[in-house]
């Protein structure tokens, strides 16, 4: 990973929000993989793969465990989010 990457992976590190996401994993006992609900430590180093694998990849997004990630590789920008719920219908162009 170069340092521009490196730099993005940190900045999010530093700046989400993940004690908020653990407190609303913990009120839904929203859980992982059959192992409990995840502390804020499980979150940060799954987002932290989760990133890591999509910036090695070819890819541009992905999502798993209630998160959303998207990379700008031009601008070696990152985007996280975490969805509690989402729905999108689509009856032809946009």
């Amino acid at each position: 990973m170069d340092n521009e990457w490196q730099e993005s992976l940190d900045e999010v590190m530093d700046w989400f929000d993940f004690n908020k996401i653990s407190r609303v994993m913990q009120l839904l006992n929203w859980q992982w993989f059959g192992e409990g609900v995840p502390n804020e430590s499980d979150i940060r180093r799954a987002v932290r793969r989760s990133l890591t694998k999509l910036i090695e990849s070819d890819n541009k997004m992905s999502a798993t465990g209630g998160f959303e990630y998207r990379l700008w590789r031009d601008t070696k920008d990152i985007s996280v989010k975490f969805v509690a719920a989402d729905w999108e219908t689509s009856r032809g162009e946009l």
